[in-house]
Order: structure tokens, then sequence, then C-alpha cells
């Protein structure tokens, strides 16, 4: 279960003022009337240092305050935003870009994306793209458009270091640059410059208004002071020498261990909270720790501000709250600012009752052991953690609040893929299961649920999956079909790995080194059961069994089963004696071949409809 979000100030300086003709077409002359109209390219060169101070106002969502940016050549950066809700940080000393979240936790961008990033910010810092001779850039003209008003040539610059891109828009009549676009394989920023100021020779501009079209957010930036070439200390750009540390074990102890219920291929555990003692799913796939709206209703819970975060099946709306103190097993928590999301639909869909979601915000303090033959978690000090076992330790970059790691289908489908325990299944994102017309193999139909609702994909049966040097033969994989701004929308992962994969091993996750431990598990030969019907249940709002969807070509399809039948029993015994919704889905997992009896309730008379299992993949 995936879900995403960003705050943060992004500004691209690029303006000009003065007057020329307006029927240009080669780019590297247009760029360089702009500069030589705003004060000299040598003059921009000459800039080794500046300090912005500003207030930054995020529209409908409650969340405004100010922001403090500085910039030292070469590549040092700092940044601290104050949206009054709570503050975060990000910086770069020149060798290492770092962040603190709204909890205080530190964390070292390592990810591919993050490092060739940084090589294009060094590059652009030095005005590499204006080089002719550059290896690295290329200007493209675009023809001629529109931005607040005015014709404007639209440039854009490309690089061979990674596929971002962004699209300058040059006004013809005064050389300014209303407007810019920042294009990344998994996200565009529209940004649009007023209020040009003349600051010691250079043009700025002074407001920024930004909009993120995958969330729909809108984003003001006001600049209130503009230094240029002030003194900073370099110590400044240096991350925080401490990291949080907002846990405790009970009794001095630096490890302990927790039972977990493995329910629908996922990981649930007990959390005591404000003396509620509850359900929550353990998920590296969430980026904070995120609580069910009903319950912070419950406990009291006011809400402060929303955004819109990015969820597994779409967007989803965010709230924030302060997380009363909570424990787990013998770890105890201080308060946290968290998440709140409605849940209704997920818990539903699931059939488990549960509160909310342990995220980044809780694992990230902690090296945790799942054993999932054991049915145990295994919490340990990162500071005290040593490992000395036969598994195999991987590097996994942590992007955006999640590990990032290798695995290979089918010997040839080769990247980055995210390491989401809170996910039932593995998925190909829509972009590369699109560009590599993996859309179009044969499968079973599904609807996938997320904390952004749902989405359509394929299971499909591939010949092999290799994660951490361990092969599995005959994976069942998902592939997303529709091209939905959620979370497996992203382009610059391959996909999602989930508890369909990981329940062979036992896997420790070491979020202080950025890293995964990964042993044989008990499981790891197993072969589990899977659906044969190709029905997908829910409990409706009555609590009753209601189909929710039916597979074309499934014995379910068949039968002539449809999306809304309420099943009552299933071979002459009721739900309730089955053991509810669990207990139907363990009885459609039976092998091919078994013969099932539903019994359908329909305009207050019920039905029998009989169908046999089949092998569906």
């Amino acid at each position: 279960m995936k879900i995403r979000f960003q705050i943060g100030v992004l500004l691209i300086v690029l303006t000009a003022v003065s007057v020329w003709g307006a029927t240009l077409t080669d780019p590297r002359e247009i760029m360089s009337r702009h500069f030589q109209a705003t004060g000299g390219l040598e003059n921009f060169r000459a800039v080794k240092s500046f300090y912005l101070e500003g207030d930054i106002i995020l529209e409908g969502t409650g969340l405004e305050g100010t922001f403090k940016q500085w910039s030292l050549v070469p590549g040092r950066t700092r940044q601290e935003t104050d949206l009054k809700v709570f503050k975060v940080q990000s910086g770069d000393n020149g060798q290492t870009a770092w962040t603190v979240d709204m909890n205080g936790k530190l964390k070292f961008d390592k990810d591919e994306a993050s490092l060739k990033r940084k090589q294009v910010a060094l590059l652009m810092e030095k005005y590499d793209f204006m080089d002719a001779a550059s290896t690295h850039f290329k200007l493209i003209f675009d023809g001629l458009d529109t931005a607040s008003g005015a014709t404007c040539y639209k440039i854009c610059l490309a690089n061979d270091i990674n596929d971002d891109t962004t699209v300058y828009f040059i006004d013809t009549a005064t050389f300014y640059n209303p407007k810019a676009i920042s294009i990344t394989p998994d996200e565009s920023v529209i940004n649009w410059f007023s209020d040009f100021r003349t600051h010691e020779g250079l043009v700025h501009p002074y407001k920024q208004k930004s909009f993120f079209p995958q969330n729909g957010m809108t984003q003001q930036v006001i600049i209130t002071r503009y230094d240029l070439n002030p003194v900073v200390d370099t110590a400044l750009f240096e991350p925080p020498q401490g990291d949080v540390r907002d846990f405790e074990f009970a009794g001095g102890q630096s490890v302990t261990e927790v039972p977990f219920e493995f329910l629908e291929n996922h990981v649930f555990l007990t959390v005591k909270i404000a003396g509620r003692e509850s359900r929550w799913i353990l998920d590296t796939g969430a980026g904070v720790t995120v609580l069910d709206s009903v319950v912070a209703a419950e406990l009291g819970l006011p809400l402060e501000a929303n955004i819109m975060g990015s969820g597994a099946g779409s967007t989803v709306r965010v709230y924030f709250t302060t997380l009363p103190p909570f424990s787990v097993g013998d770890i105890s928590f201080q308060s946290q600012k968290a998440a709140v999301i409605e849940m209704g639909d997920i818990i539903h869909k699931f059939g488990i009752d549960f509160d909310g979601i342990l995220g980044y915000d809780f694992l990230s303090r902690l090296t945790t052991k799942i054993d999932y033959a054991a049915g145990i978690l295994t919490f340990y000090d990162p500071d005290q953690f040593e490992y000395a076992g036969p598994g195999v330790v991987i590097e996994a970059p942590i992007k955006d609040q999640t590990f990032s790691l290798p695995v290979t289908v089918d010997g040839k489908h080769s990247g980055q893929w995210s390491f989401d325990l809170g996910a039932g299944s593995i998925n190909f994102h829509y972009p590369y299961a699109s560009q590599n017309k993996l859309t179009e193999l044969s499968g079973v139909d599904h609807i996938g649920t997320g904390a952004g609702g749902s989405f359509r994909e394929r299971q499909v049966r591939f010949k092999s999956i290799e994660f951490a040097g361990f092969t599995l033969a005959d994976p069942i994989i998902d592939v997303t079909i529709d091209d939905t701004p959620g979370a497996f929308s992203q382009a610059e992962l391959i996909g999602n790995l989930g508890n369909t994969l990981f329940r062979h091993f036992t896997i420790y996750l070491d979020y202080k080194h950025q890293r995964l431990i990964v042993e044989k598990g008990g499981f790891y030969d197993r072969v589990f059961p899977i659906d044969n019907s190709g029905l997908q249940l829910i409990y409706n709002k009555e609590n009753l069994v209601e189909i929710d969807f039916v597979a074309p070509g499934t014995p379910a399809d068949k039968a002539g089963l449809k999306k809304g039948d309420i099943i009552s029993a299933i071979d002459g015994v009721s739900i309730e004696k089955m053991g509810g919704i669990l207990a139907v889905r363990e009885r459609l997992k039976e092998k091919p071949g078994t013969t099932v009896v539903l019994q359908l309730v329909q305009a207050q008379a019920t039905r029998d409809v009989p169908g046999g299992l089949e092998r569906l993949r």
C-alpha cells in the first residue's frame, strides 16, 4: 500500500528583461540574448552564493509559512521550510544530499535518480548548457507558444545524464521568462514567474506560482529577501550531527520480538495507543505513518491542514494530526506527526478491521526482521544491530521513503523496483508495462486496491523472478493496465515488490545503512494456493459478502455471477459459520476441479449457483 506526499520550494531562476525581435529560431541565440538582456551570462556565472527567504502558500490546504534557502558554489545548498503545522529541512554539503522530515528523521539521498540529478545540477550551476561544446546538454527550439498573455519562444533543455527536461518560455518582445515546465519521468511542474526586479544588476522574479498536475495542487512562493554573493559558512550545509531518537526499548533492552498475523498477504501487528489496542498494517511503502479518519475522530485528535498525496490507485486527500505516544510490544514511541486518510473502503475490501498503517516514521527508527514462516517480527535498536548470518546483503537506497533494489523477471525485465511490505502482490508499473507491451499479455483481470482507490491490473504468470541472488519459478505478477495518477504510475522504477515474493524469505530491513538482508525462509519452497474462481469479494456497508468483480472467462463468469451479487452461503454452510469473508476466499483457492456451490440472495430469495474451480494462470 503506497502513500506519498512531498513539500518543498521549487525555484527555477532564469529570467531576462529587454526588447528584441520575434523571429529567432536558434535556441542558443535566443538564450544568449536572454542572458545578455538580464545583465550578462558572465555576471550570472560570477554569482557564487545567494540567500533567499520568503513566504510559501499551498493553496486550499491550510498550509502556509516561510522558507529560507542558501546556495554556495559548487553544489552546496540548504533549505528550511516552516509550514507551522510542521517543519522540514534539506541540504547538500557538496558530497551528499540529505533531508530531515517533519518528524525529525535524517535521510541521505543515495538512490540512482537523486545522484543523477545532482550531476545535472552541478553542470547547470556552471551554465554548461550555454556552452556550444557541451557534451551533456541539448537546447531545442520548439516553436512559438503563449505564456501569461505573451508570445514566447519555447526552448527545451535536455541532457544525456537522465530523462529530465525543462521547457523555458522566453517572451519574444521583452525576453522575460514568464513560464517554465520542469518534467521528470514521474512528474511535471508548471511554473509561472512574475514581479521581476533588478537586483545588483541582475533580474529575478520575486513571485512564483507552481502547479502540480499529478495531484492538482498549486503552490505560491513570494521572495521577501534576495542576497547575492553573501559570505556563507560552509558548516551550514552539513547534515545534523545526530539523528532523532523518539523511541525506547523497555528495560534498557535493544531487541524485542512481536508476533504478527499474515492475513490476505499483509503483515498485521498490534499497536497500543491512547488506551486502545488494535490491529495495524506494517508497510514499507507508506512514506508516513497513517491513521484512519474514523479512528482519529474516536481518539479526539484534531486534523490540521491537508494536501493531496499519491496512493496506489490514484491521489488521496491527506490530513495531518499529532499522534499520541504509542507502543508496539516492548517499544514505546513518543508523539509524532501522522497522516490521516479515509480507509473505510480499504477495510471493507480487505474484510479485516485495522486502525492504521505503520510506515516510514516507525520503521526507519529500527532494524526489523520479518520471519514469515514463524510469524515473528524482531525489532532491533539499529545502533546495536550486527548481522552475522548466511543471508545475502543488498544495497537498497531509499527513494521516496521506500527501499529500491534491482530485480529481474524472465531474465530480461531488469531494473530498480520498490520494496513495498504493504503490497499483497508483485506489480509492474504502468509506464514500464506499456512500453514493453506487457499490457498485451493474457492473464486474469483483477481490480487492485490501495490508499488512492481502485485500479485495473492483470495477473500474469511469468517464468522466473530473480531477487537478492535467489530465483523463484513461475511467479504471478500483476501488470497495471490503466494509466492512473497514483504511485503505480512511477516511471523511474520498473515495479513494486510485495508479499507474494517476500513470504518465501526471512528479511531484515536495515534503514540505517539503506540495505536489505535476505535469507531463505521456512516457506522458500512452498507453493501457495491462489484463487481459482475469478471472484473478488468485499464486505459491503451492511457487512454482507458482496461480489466486487468477476474476471472475464473465469468459472465465476461462466456461472453467470455479477458484480453486486450477495453470497449468503457456500456448499450449504452460512458465511458466518464458515468464519467470514477470509474463509470464503480460502475456499475459492481449492484445487482445480473442485465443485463449489454458492448461495446467492436475490430479491429476498436465494438460489444456488454451482461451479467448478479451474487453473486460471
